[in-house]
């Protein structure tokens, strides 16, 4: 990494060279030294309050004191709008301005699916006549009538854009509070989020209680993520996405979190997970510890241990030929002890999912998926008769071709060790 010891900046409560123990204090030390064309900021012992993102640069190496730095959320301020707040504008007018500072961040949102794709990150700039003054303008329309509101919650640490930059040995918690907002249900703001970056490491970071995924890497090239935490999120544990070749996760323990262990999706290829603990995930959605899909190919998984999540151990997305995850190789891997009581599958899950879905399996293959290689893994189920729900080791749906089974150890599963409905 481009750090060096002599362009080094402390941040800390006391006897730092940057004093505080807040975001503010973090980003003036970022900022300073990425003037200088990039250094270690260095964040002492202590708890830092987060009210906005960390905003990470290219060529700044964020370095904690592992467990005894915390980034901590700031307790969450929302406000209905009182005034919609349209696309192109840096202002909004909420009910109320109590609770609201300069150098907050905030994201607003109603109930239109449309206008709540984009996320662009927004720091309240001065507040006057009843309105928040923002540094950037809207990408949406946000309507009063559709239930629009305004608070305060962001990603705990944001790279966009930047290169050979490094966010290690911490701790980000996003507060549990967040969780029991009723307007907050179904946001999705990773706790760590690096987009549109290259040459980039995530180590040694532990995220908790974030309201979407713990890591989110997407539209990147060669990031690493390495011997991180992520547990008790309400989306993904870890999520590699939206095109990002060359990835690595490793020794990482994903634990649960309510959806999908370690999420792949969109165009991740020629990437290494290798050496996770994947547990007690999918319990919120009925979900997977590793979930693969669209055009995700040419990946090696070794060496994970996956075990106790909600539905399959390993799950293939159904997709067409032409965006199918092929090519992927699962080698010493243990995959064991996952499925969960159907009483235990929410209602509205129930009554939609194929009843195929409602097996089971330690590897579920479905779509138009081909020239997968699965060599020396352990697949079993060693629970207690009548609580053996990891039914097979391999499920193949209509479609699945071209598989490998090379020396890998079946045992245990109360079902047929191999459910073949490919018709290969």
């Amino acid at each position: 990494m481009p750090a060096k010891k002599n362009n080094e900046l402390t941040v800390g409560p006391k006897n730092a060279d940057v004093t505080g123990n807040d975001v503010r204090a973090i980003q003036i030390a970022i900022d300073a030294l990425a003037l200088r064309g990039g250094g270690t900021v260095r964040l002492l012992p202590g708890t830092y309050a987060l009210n906005n993102s960390v905003f990470l640069k290219s060529n700044i190496r964020l370095v904690g004191a592992g467990k005894k730095t915390i980034l901590k959320k700031t307790s969450v301020v929302l406000s209905r709008l009182n005034v919609d707040a349209d696309y192109g504008q840096k202002e909004i007018m909420p009910e109320s301005t109590s609770g609201f500072a300069p150098g907050m961040g905030v994201f607003l949102k109603d109930q239109s699916p449309i206008t709540n794709m984009v996320r662009i990150p927004l720091t309240i700039t001065k507040i006057a006549g009843g309105k928040l003054y923002i540094d950037n303008y809207l990408a949406n329309d946000y309507s009063v009538t559709a239930g629009g509101f305004v608070v305060t919650y962001f990603r705990g640490i944001y790279a966009i854009a930047v290169e050979n930059a490094a966010a290690e040995d911490l701790v980000v918690d996003m507060g549990e509070e967040a969780k029991k907002i009723p307007e907050l249900k179904g946001f999705r703001i990773p706790g760590v989020y690096f987009t549109k970056s290259k040459d980039c490491l995530i180590k040694n970071i532990k995220v908790i209680h974030s309201l979407g995924d713990g890591i989110c890497v997407s539209t990147c090239e060669r990031v690493t993520v390495e011997k991180c935490e992520t547990a008790y999120n309400t989306e993904y544990g870890m999520h590699f996405g939206g095109h990002s070749p060359w990835s690595k996760g490793l020794n990482n323990s994903i634990h649960h979190n309510y959806s999908d262990g370690l999420y792949i999706c969109w165009g991740v290829r020629e990437s290494v997970m290798s050496g996770n603990k994947i547990f007690s995930n999918g319990a919120g959605q009925y979900r997977n510890g590793i979930s693969i899909g669209h055009k995700d190919t040419d990946n090696i998984f070794e060496n994970n241990h996956i075990y106790g999540n909600a539905k399959h151990g390993v799950a293939f997305r159904r997709k067409t030929e032409s965006n199918g995850a092929h090519r992927n190789i699962f080698r010493k891997n243990i995959i064991e002890n996952n499925g969960t009581p159907v009483e235990r599958v929410p209602a509205e899950l129930l009554a939609t999912l194929p009843r195929r879905e409602l097996i089971s399996c330690g590897v579920y293959i479905n779509g138009i998926t081909h020239d997968l290689t699965f060599e020396k893994n352990i697949i079993r189920e060693t629970r207690k008769k009548g609580k053996k729900y990891q039914r097979s080791a391999f499920y193949f749906a209509p479609g699945v071709s071209k598989i490998k089974l090379i020396k890998n150890s079946i045992t245990g599963h109360p079902d047929a060790a191999i459910v073949n409905e490919s018709g290969k």
